[in-house]
């Protein structure tokens, strides 16, 4: 038996967390419950210890929430329960005559939603709620003449709760489980007139307090579960719409063909490539123009006479760096020689000691021209 019920609250939470997508995120609420109470010992006397044990228990809850996490509660139950009794097993009750005890819990609660989502309850947690706080616990004796009296202490209360399954958007069901926490409504004074008719005259004897008699603080502790209205809430957020963004138009690709002037094997060549107009890449065969010709070998660009623009010399002959670079035709010139790795080139129509040395700086025919340093000198003079 307690195997379903166990299964019954855990399908009925699940239901919840399913179906609470729907739920109304309220700014007011009231609630109606009714369930079952059991309470430890008010008192002892001797070495037993008597209480009311099992009791239905109905109330109602009215709570104003100033965010959709936090909130105040006012809480009030009624609870009917048998003269207190020994307690040894809360199921084998004496006759004592119906519900002779009206007790009344009232307080005043902080509520928690710690998992709320503000567009309404969507999982297990969000369906979940805490409380705390504290009133008050007022006993009525049913009774005539001295037997009927009326007793109130303060009470702590603490506990939590689940909303489980909407009904309509303002309607809901829900189940808490709470304890109250305070002193006992009997005191030693009323213990004889609360006490069944089986209790030993040894002990106790009417409107005489017993010596034997100790009151206790005691705990009663409620699974109750009811109907939840819901008010002034805002309405839940539709589910997002996710719109596909629309697929980008394909890039039309144009290639141009050209022909790129290179270093290659210490010669100049030019070797036909394609350029792509949308993204501006060389090509050659498919393949990046840099990748298959890199700018470094058989150039000056990277090279430390070039950097620190130093002279160079061919065949015993300084030459010295003069002007900006320049493009030439690769058909214009002739190799010379070389110097440190970089090939050395001269007008192809000039003959003897070449007056001026090309020196290829990157691909594309761009060269720095190097003058005779006698040449540069004589002009200086």
């Amino acid at each position: 038996m307690k195997r379903i019920c166990s299964l019954a609250m855990a399908a009925a939470i699940s239901m919840g967390a399913a179906g609470g997508a729907q739920a109304q995120v309220s700014l007011f609420d009231f609630s109606v419950y009714g369930g079952g109470a059991i309470s430890s010992s008010w008192f002892e006397v001797g070495d037993k210890g008597y209480g009311p044990g099992l009791s239905p228990i109905f109330g109602v809850t009215t709570s104003f929430f100033a965010t959709p996490q936090f909130g105040l509660r006012l809480h009030g139950a009624y609870m009917p329960s048998g003269l207190p009794f020994p307690g040894e097993n809360i199921f084998d009750r004496p006759d004592n005559g119906g519900y002779p005890l009206n007790n009344y819990f009232y307080d005043l609660d902080f509520v928690f939603h710690p998992f709320r989502d503000p567009t309404g309850i969507t999982n297990f947690l969000g369906a979940s709620y805490f409380f705390l706080g504290g009133g008050g616990l007022t006993t009525r004796v049913i009774g005539s003449g001295e037997r009927r009296f009326a007793r109130t202490v303060g009470q702590g209360t603490a506990g939590l709760g689940f909303t489980l399954l909407p009904i309509t958007r303002n309607i809901g069901l829900f189940t808490e489980l709470a304890a109250h926490v305070y002193d006992s409504p009997i005191d030693d004074d009323d213990v004889g007139f609360v006490l069944p008719p089986t209790t030993p005259r040894r002990l106790i004897t009417l409107n005489q307090t017993p010596t034997e008699v100790n009151d206790r603080y005691a705990v009663t502790t409620r699974l109750v579960a009811g109907l939840k209205f819901t008010f002034g809430g805002s309405e839940p957020a539709p589910a997002p719409v996710f719109v596909p963004a629309p697929a980008p138009e394909p890039v039309r690709q144009e290639m141009a063909p050209v022909r790129v002037c290179v270093v290659e094997a210490g010669e100049l060549r030019e070797v036909d490539a394609m350029v792509n107009s949308a993204t501006g890449d060389t090509l050659v065969n498919q393949r990046r123009f840099r990748d298959v010709y890199p700018g470094t070998t058989g150039y000056a660009a990277g090279q430390d006479f070039y950097i620190r623009n130093e002279a160079i010399t061919l065949n015993r002959t300084r030459y010295v760096r003069f002007g900006l670079t320049r493009i030439v035709p690769a058909t214009a010139l002739a190799r010379a020689g070389e110097y440190q790795g970089v090939p050395l080139f001269r007008d192809r129509a000039s003959t003897g000691t070449a007056e001026v040395l090309y020196v290829p700086v990157r691909t594309g025919c761009e060269f720095q021209t190097y003058q005779r340093e006698q040449a540069v000198r004589g002009v200086r003079g």
